[in-house]
């Protein structure tokens, strides 16, 4: 039962883009895809600031 509401959940937030969540597992769904689509922009700004800046300036980001 949990595994198909879990698949009806993931298929939802999938194929309905911005729709609202009526349950946690809905609002948890949706806020992880809100993670890793933010996390790729994160890592591409990240490397395409590390292709202009010194070794020194990559040591410092990666402290940062």
């Amino acid at each position: 039962m949990r595994r198909g509401l879990a698949v009806a959940a993931a298929i939802a937030v999938i194929g309905g883009g911005t729709a609202v969540a009526q349950s946690q597992m809905e609002l948890n769904a949706q806020a992880g895809t809100a993670l890793q689509k933010s996390d790729a922009q994160l890592n591409a700004i990240c490397n395409k600031l590390r292709a202009k800046i010194s070794d020194a300036g990559k040591k410092s980001l990666q402290t940062a």
